[in-house]
């Protein structure tokens, strides 16, 4: 098999490609890689007749293959890669395949088309239609929580770890899924060697017919107490179950948005992670000596690339170290010596990453170390300063000198930190931040079934929501748990494939007009009303809507509800956005007022102000331009009732004719019923008062204390 450029450049100094495939192209001996050889095969209709791991590729344990040995069979159809013309066809077998609430959108179908052009294929008989189709990415960030629909582009590099991320099969065509697993996998170790990865979030499937949990249920499946038969689909290939994923999947309603976690391939590599010491030099000798037997090698010496291979994968499997034996003598005494010591000095320049746990003293050398680096100083003072609570700026670090303590701290930690964090944090506080930062997620390693918090942001349309995707998509991927925020839009609740409210948090924003309050309503009612079903409490913010504007439109809309139902109407403030406690609220106000005396016009500025759980005030802004408190109330004040407030504070009282007594401005006065219920008061207005201000004392949505069903958005 020819060997491809990567791989070729890789493990130049183990085999004879570069060489014997030049020489064989200049002859018109064309060889193809290993992967070409398999595609041409499967579009032939010819298939291995084992499976992935009995499929005999050398070097054995190599990462790359040159030969390869199977015996393979005709099938009534072929395999090919998926195009985007199949789009049709993929959509009408998505709906045989009869996967439910899993069934993806004909842009999402699309989209992994697009992605992964050369990782999607389908199974397609003699007369054209489509039997099967399996859907998968390389992913670049291995690193990055497991998500079940990637978003970004597949990755090209030969050290990415392969997803599968969907599997359809016409239920009228057995065997055609097991078969397109097989392939995908086969071609994976054709590829990659034996070292190949492959993961996936699979799903339980008569996990919902138990009263166990999923933890139970699916370590009773690894016991074999029980046979789930999507697992089992896996499981008899080979594949490990590493642990759960929650909220992966919150459209999959019977396991209640969790998936389970998979992963095909060599397990060994977790084992070497896990040792806790290095082979001796005399431990390597002694495997080496075994394998040698093994194999039946006696000239040192003379050994071929393949022969070397062989060795250095088994020497690896056993030991975790690579055998490089080019420039050493032929012994095993010397081999075995170069490999320990390759691998500590593999062992030492990672001591500065990730292998090792970040404290105050290697903070404070790193400091030290970039001081010296850019020729700065720092005095006995500043720095007593900074370790007892003070910031780096006190060590005297300007810009500069912080951008490049952050580009040391990136090389050496893997940590990226914002600026404003270094100029303002103590080594106390950045020392906690990095070790939180490089603690593992509950993604790595096996095990993991701990639910966390999910998020929701919706979006007032689609368009908006994908727009916001697009923007901030690199900053998403960055988070600890991205998988944990979600983002929809209003309308998505009315769609049949709205998989309900997975997440624990709602959060609703940029709403633009008064016609979309009543979607907010909706999706909210809905989404409480499938919550309560299942036993769960949600949790709903209305974050910046600018409600104040938006009530204001309500009369205008109103006049529009015979040409355009679904308008907002009063009752929508009644009935429901009376029923959400303030959380922030800041309005700005600047009036103007004309006096019968010099100077005859005054102008004076002031804002009402509400942060829960402190009281409502009300602030003037004085002649430096500054804000000072001169109110508070624990019921939230109309607006005229502010405006009052300031004209007063600006002695403006009189010239606008309000009484004395000020408890007498706030409209919110309150009289006690025989059923003492709190309704409007009334204030007798003077004939100026009047003038200046009109019959009203209050907005529509102020002054309806009876309509209202809930008094929680008055409250501070």
């Amino acid at each position: 098999m020819l060997l491809d450029v990567p791989n070729t450049r890789r493990y130049f100094n183990e085999n004879v490609s570069f060489h014997f495939d030049l020489e064989a192209a200049l002859s018109r001996q064309y060889l193809v890689p290993a992967k070409a050889f398999c595609l041409a095969l499967a579009e032939a209709g010819l298939f291995s007749c084992a499976d992935a791991k009995s499929l005999k590729c050398y070097p054995e344990s190599g990462d790359y293959c040159r030969i390869m040995n199977q015996h393979v069979k005709r099938y009534p159809f072929h395999v090919r890669l998926a195009e985007q013309k199949d789009l049709e066809s993929l959509m009408a077998l998505q709906r045989r395949a009869r996967v439910g609430s899993l069934e993806a959108a004909r842009g999402t179908v699309a989209g992994r088309l697009a992605r992964a052009p050369l990782g999607n294929f389908v199974a397609e008989d003699e007369g054209g239609e489509l039997l099967g189709a399996i859907y998968t990415t390389r992913l670049r960030d291995q690193s990055a929580p497991l998500v079940a629909e990637p978003e970004e582009r597949s990755s090209e590099e030969l050290e990415a770890t392969l997803q599968i991320i969907a599997l359809h099969a016409d239920p009228e065509a057995p065997g055609v899924g097991a078969l397109l697993r097989d392939f995908v996998l086969q071609l994976l170790r054709a590829e990659r060697g034996a070292g190949a990865q492959c993961v996936g979030l699979s799903r339980c499937g008569q996990w919902a017919q138990t009263s166990m949990s999923m933890e139970d249920y699916i370590r009773k499946h690894q016991s074999g107490e029980l046979s789930d038969k999507v697992l089992a689909f896996h499981t008899t290939r080979g594949a490990a179950i590493c642990g759960l994923v929650p909220h992966a999947r919150p459209e999959d309603v019977e396991n209640q948005g969790t998936a389970v976690l998979i992963r095909y391939g060599e397990t060994s590599h977790s084992s070497r992670a896990t040792r806790s010491s290095p082979p001796s030099v005399d431990d390597v000798e002694r495997v080496l000596e075994a394998e040698v037997q093994a194999m039946g090698l006696e000239d040192l010496e003379h050994l071929d690339s393949l022969e070397v291979a062989q060795l250095s994968g088994r020497l690896e499997r056993r030991c975790g170290l690579r055998l490089d034996v080019y420039g050493s003598e032929p012994s095993l005494r010397a081999w075995a010596e170069d490999a320990v010591r390759n691998a500590q000095s593999k062992s030492t320049s990672a001591a500065h990453g990730a292998a090792r746990a970040l404290g105050l003293p290697e903070l404070r050398g790193l400091l030290q170390e970039t001081l010296a680096e850019v020729g700065g100083t720092a005095t006995s003072g500043s720095a007593s300063s900074a370790r007892s609570g003070g910031s780096l700026q006190d060590l005297g670090l300007d810009s500069l000198d912080l951008a490049r303590l952050q580009s040391t701290i990136q090389k050496r930690f893997g940590i990226e930190l914002a600026l404003e964090d270094l100029a303002m944090g103590t080594m106390e506080s950045l020392a906690e931040v990095i070790t939180k930062r490089r603690e593992p997620s509950d993604r790595d390693g096996c095990g993991a079934f701990g639910p966390k918090k999910g998020v929701r942001i919706i979006f007032p349309n689609k368009p908006d929501m994908l727009r916001a995707r697009d923007i901030h998509y690199n900053k998403w991927r960055k988070m600890d748990r991205p998988e944990l925020l979600r983002r929809g839009y209003y309308n998505e609740v009315n769609e049949d494939a709205w998989p309900g409210p997975f997440e624990d948090v709602f959060i609703y924003i940029i709403c633009q007009e008064a016609a979309e309050l009543p979607k907010i309503r909706n999706y909210i009612e809905k989404a409480d009303a499938v919550a309560t079903r299942q036993g769960r409490v949600l949790r709903h913010v209305l974050f910046n809507l600018n409600l104040n504007k938006l009530r204001s439109d309500i009369e205008f809309q109103q006049r529009l509800l015979p040409f355009q139902p679904g308008q907002a109407t009063a009752r929508v403030h009644y009935d429901f956005y009376t029923t959400f406690r303030n959380a922030y609220f800041i309005r700005f106000g600047k009036y103007t007022q004309t006096v019968l005396r010099d100077p005859f016009n005054i102008n004076y500025v002031g804002a009402m102000y509400h942060a829960y759980p402190s009281p409502w005030q009300v602030f003037m802004q004085d002649p430096d331009g500054n804000y000072v408190p001169i109110w508070a109330t624990d019921l939230r004040p109309s607006v005229q009732c502010v405006k009052r407030k300031l004209q007063r504070a600006n002695s403006l009282w009189r010239d606008v004719g309000l009484l004395e007594d000020e408890d007498k401005d706030d409209v919110y006065t309150v009289e006690r019923t025989s059923d003492r219920v709190e309704v409007a008061g009334t204030i007798n207005k003077t004939v100026l008062q009047f003038i200046k201000e009109g019959a009203g004392g209050a907005l529509w949505w102020e002054e309806g204390f009876d309509e209202e069903v809930s008094r929680k958005w008055r409250l501070a």
